[in-house]
């Protein structure tokens, strides 16, 4: 069994990966000098090319890691992450990871909350701050629920060694299971439900109410913003909303733009 690893992935990543490749192997006590490391040496234990679904695969026993990191916020807010999990889920051993912790990424939201021009007072930026915290531990949630919940790692080099680790693992087992994995064709509405899904209360049922009414994400948007301004509580009852998930999907939608 080969790991296979996406040549897209970032080369910190492809290093670190052949050095503990080779020092993590079974019968393997010594450590090896990266910079030293060549093709040769890794032997056929991991092959670098373009992978359709995951970052990291052996399919010959349904092994596979989509691996996150500055992009985790960005593919949650685009829906990009739940679509990508989904096609993991082809896997019957597969795992999400990410190289940063639940610390670093609430801080990147500070940050983002103290760069941006268009949040002028210190009240608007903790405004931004507490619905933004709280869309990702939602969105964190949902991975939980789809069954993939989020290893945080704290760094690439605890990420790379935690994954050959689990490669390995993978490799001592007995029963092989075979996985040819593709990527489906995502419809329109598969798209837009991965996207509500993310905002702050809202579940797979408002999401397709609300799609089923407005007919695409922009116009829910706009939906939003008007509800907002002059709420029709029987339209609101009818969709699944209320004030207080309809507040917060305002302030991520503000947020966001």
């Amino acid at each position: 069994m080969t790991l296979l690893v996406d040549h897209r992935e970032h080369p910190e990543m492809q290093r670190m990966m052949k050095d503990y490749i080779v020092s993590l192997a079974p019968k393997s006590s010594d450590k090896v000098d990266i910079d030293k490391i060549g093709d040769t040496d890794i032997g056929d234990d991991v092959e670098f090319v373009q992978l359709e679904v995951a970052d990291y695969a052996a399919p010959e026993y349904g092994f596979a890691i989509e691996r996150k990191s500055d992009d985790f916020i960005p593919e949650i807010r685009n829906g990009n992450l739940f679509a990508k999990l989904n096609e993991l889920s082809q896997y019957p051993h597969a795992y999400l990871i990410l190289d940063k912790s639940h610390q670093q990424l609430f801080e990147d939201i500070k940050k983002r909350a103290f760069k941006s021009p268009k949040l002028k007072s210190n009240d608007d930026r903790y405004k931004f701050i507490k619905h933004q915290t709280s869309a990702l531990n939602g969105a964190i949630s949902s991975c939980c629920l789809r069954g993939f919940p989020p290893i945080f790692c704290g760094s690439k080099k605890v990420a790379a060694e935690l994954i050959v680790r689990l490669y390995y693992k993978a490799k001592e087992g007995n029963s092989k299971v075979i996985v040819n994995a593709v990527r489906p064709k995502a419809t329109h509405k598969d798209r837009a439900m991965n996207i509500l899904v993310n905002y702050p209360y809202v579940g797979e049922l408002t999401a397709e109410k609300l799609l089923s009414h407005y007919g695409s994400i922009e116009l829910i948007n706009q939906g939003f913003l008007s509800l907002f301004s002059e709420p029709d509580k029987k339209l609101m009852r009818e969709l699944g909303l209320n004030k207080k998930n309809l507040e917060q999907c305002v302030a991520v939608l503000v947020g966001k733009t």
